[in-house]
């Protein structure tokens, strides 16, 4: 679906962000007590980087911001600032006693280093977690992380879909496509099917369907694109999964 307005997630606005810079301090022994909640969220947050304040209530707290403020207040959670004009939107990472979690779970962290995260970077990192929600409405789905340039992978049911979002120019994705032998189901989101244009002939022998911004706003079922000579839409959701 093409969009009239420019997308929520559109480089095109004027962004700025404002990190919280956590201080070392000397390593704590002793084991940290963690409910499944924190431990799903941490572990997909360690693998993608950064969600949405409204993302993290929704997909992995049953909507309740009291355990978000307890997350932040006991360390396991960091909070900062992406603005959109003047508009702020809270954003999270994993903090101090995240990261020991993470290391109790066999999972590297490293803290501060979402200070190496540009706009385009936590863009595409919101729009995964946008997708992410929509799968998640379909049945239980986990979290892993991906080579460059895709974002992340979901995987559902056993299969793996590679994630990758396109924000600015598609070059990243015109080298990749162009030179790896891909056999991977890979999943696009991007801000208008126009922005495809330049990678039309790597993807159409592809295991790949297209999502737009816009289309993210749909339920699962009018999500995703097919290439039959141009970007048409599914008919059924469903042959996604036999992709």
């Amino acid at each position: 679906m093409m969009q009239n307005r420019a997308s929520p997630f559109s480089l095109c606005h004027d962004w700025s962000v404002k990190w919280t810079n956590i201080q070392p301090i000397k390593q704590q022994n002793g084991i940290l007590w963690s409910s499944q909640y924190d431990e799903k969220v941490l572990k997909a947050l360690a693998y993608i980087g950064v969600i949405g304040g409204v993302q993290i209530t929704r997909l992995f707290l049953n909507s309740d911001k009291k355990r978000l403020g307890k997350m932040v207040d006991t360390g396991k959670l960091v909070r900062h600032v992406i603005k959109r004009g003047n508009m702020e939107i809270p954003i999270y990472t994993p903090g101090i006693n995240g990261a020991r979690i993470l290391k109790q779970m066999g999972i590297k962290y490293r803290v501060n280093s979402w200070l190496t995260y540009d706009v385009n970077s936590i863009l595409k990192k919101l729009l995964f977690f946008q997708l992410y929600g929509k799968f998640s409405e379909q049945g239980e789905v986990s979290v892993l992380p991906a080579p460059a340039p895709y974002t992340g992978i979901i995987e559902r049911n056993g299969s793996q879909y590679y994630i990758g979002i396109i924000r600015g120019n598609t070059q990243e994705f015109e080298q990749y496509f162009k030179w790896e032998k891909l056999t991977e189901r890979i999943i696009l989101v991007t801000e208008s099917l126009r922005q495809l244009a330049p990678l039309n002939e790597y993807l159409k022998e592809l295991k790949i369907r297209v999502t737009t911004d816009e289309d993210l706003k749909f339920d699962f079922e009018h999500l995703f694109y097919k290439w039959d000579g141009e970007w048409v839409k599914e008919r059924k959701a469903e042959e996604l999964l036999r992709v």
